[in-house]
């Protein structure tokens, strides 16, 4: 009975008329125009995003015509061959015929111990290019147990000199060795002495506290 005592009040409140305009036009009026501006500040966020994105696609547009460019491809293309002719003698492998490396999308066809210098070889010729003409991060180089197909001791200190010099400026090598071969290595020497472990178990709390520390920075 109180419950219904109240909202015939509350009807009534509502239904009393302010000159010719009941007040609970009035909240309804209200609530439309209030529901009207939040749709606008919406609608002009929204716009601006639009307008933002369609700059950033048009940016994009313009930066890969540069790389959809004859010039550039033909750049790229001449840079790729011209290493990869100079890798090769570098690296002494000099039965490849120049028509099955000469594609930039090669696959490279070499037998023998030539195949891990031939490929040495092709791999540092792209990340040189890369290097020259990628915008994007350049990740470290790794190369494990590059004494492939049992090499001579004379071309595998080739293979090795040949790593080391030709590592594209500013880049990180990491490379892994059963053995240094007298190879003049000026970076950080590791040596790992517990068979199937690359960390030691002392090395945990101190590794642990530096990723701890880094994933919290990608939060």
């Amino acid at each position: 009975d109180k419950n219904n005592h109240e909202r015939e009040k509350i009807k009534n409140i509502l239904s009393k008329k302010q000159g010719a305009v009941k007040l609970k036009d009035i909240i309804l009026n209200e609530g439309k125009r209030e529901m009207n501006l939040l749709m606008e500040e919406e609608i002009s966020s929204l716009n601006n995003e639009i307008y933002n994105n369609e700059q950033q696609i048009e940016d994009l547009k313009e930066e890969l015509k540069e790389f959809e460019n004859k010039k550039r491809k033909k750049e790229i293309r001449t840079k790729y061959f011209n290493l990869m002719q100079s890798n090769l003698i570098k690296l002494d492998v000099l039965t490849m015929s120049e028509k099955s490396y000469k594609p930039i999308t090669s696959k490279i066809a070499e037998t023998g111990s030539g195949k891990p210098r031939a490929l040495l070889a092709y791999y540092f010729s792209i990340l040189e290019v890369m290097k020259e003409f990628s915008t994007s991060v350049f990740c470290p180089i790794v190369i494990d147990s590059p004494n492939q197909q049992d090499q001579e001791k004379a071309n595998l200190d080739k293979m090795l000199d040949f790593i080391i010099e030709k590592k594209p400026e500013g880049s990180q090598l990491i490379l892994g060795l059963v053995e240094m071969n007298d190879i003049n290595f000026e970076g950080k020497t590791l040596i790992l002495n517990e068979k199937y472990s690359l960390l030691g178990k002392s090395d945990y709390p101190t590794i642990s506290v530096e990723i701890k520390d880094l994933l919290e920075k990608c939060e």
